[in-house]
């Protein structure tokens, strides 16, 4: 892997990377990603990134065999790697007063992975490993912070949705 960071200005920084690994039953393609990180003003940051993924599927996707009384695991050995795409959005907005400190920091997300790899049943009793198709998932989470000499408390929400080939809504 390499990284290569940029300075355009004192508050901006810019970071592409580039990952390649070899495997010998996939081709593993080259893997970027850019991210950024902005401090407009003293208190407030923004980050923004973008990332493709490449996940080959394990040995024990492939090759599992786990049969007993009460299971019937079995790997596949026809699986497909995952490719995906992450962009992802936040912000910190800071506020300070004498000991008090008080943040708010919203991120949003997307995601989307072609031949995600999940383990499914099969038949009655046969559980194996398959390619899902496409999976997307998006979302949004707001944490506040507040923070006093040794006195930390927080609260975090999320609104996430989920699309797979199996649930189209």
């Amino acid at each position: 892997f390499g990284n290569i960071s940029i300075l355009p200005m004192d508050n901006l920084i810019v970071q592409t990377g580039f990952r390649y690994a070899y495997n010998s039953l996939y081709s593993a393609p080259i893997v970027p990603s850019i991210t950024m990180k902005y401090d407009p003003v003293e208190n407030i940051t923004i980050r923004a990134s973008y990332a493709k993924g490449f996940r080959a599927p394990s040995l024990r996707e492939l090759f599992f065999y786990f049969v007993d009384f009460n299971h019937n695991i079995q790997g596949n050995p026809n699986l497909e790697a995952e490719q995906s795409d992450n962009v992802q959005v936040s912000g910190v907005i800071t506020f300070k007063n004498m000991e008090n400190v008080f943040k708010i920091e919203p991120t949003l997300f997307y995601n989307d992975i072609r031949n995600q790899i999940s383990l499914a049943q099969q038949g009655s009793t046969l559980f194996s490993y398959i390619n899902v198709g496409k999976f997307k998932s998006k979302g949004i989470t707001t944490t506040l912070s507040y923070f006093r000499s040794n006195v930390t408390a927080s609260f975090a929400a999320s609104y996430i949705g989920r699309l797979n080939e199996f649930f189209e809504e």
